[in-house]
């Protein structure tokens, strides 16, 4: 997939390109949005993993482990906390 949007890149060069071939330019930015779609789940997903990996092995005694929706009650927690001080 990387390399179909490698291919987008250097599909439409200039504008000149764009008033011969409308289809391929479109074609290209089509691409270039999945590119920067695929970017950014894949940043998403990644920072999902790392905080899932690190919520399962927080431990808070020899045998207790948490759960993956630790990390997102305690964010959570502080905002609420944070909403009441500035009140």
């Amino acid at each position: 997939m990387d390399n179909l949007f490698k291919l987008a890149g250097r599909l439409v060069r200039c504008e000149d390109d764009c008033a011969h071939q409308p289809l391929r330019c479109e074609a290209a930015r089509a691409l270039r949005d999945i590119h920067y779609e695929v970017k950014q789940l894949r940043r998403w997903k990644a920072d999902v993993e790392n905080s899932t990996k690190i919520a399962m092995d927080e431990r808070c005694t020899t045998n207790e482990q948490h759960r993956t929706c630790v990390p997102l009650l305690r964010a959570k927690i502080k905002r609420l906390q944070e909403l009441l001080k500035a009140k």
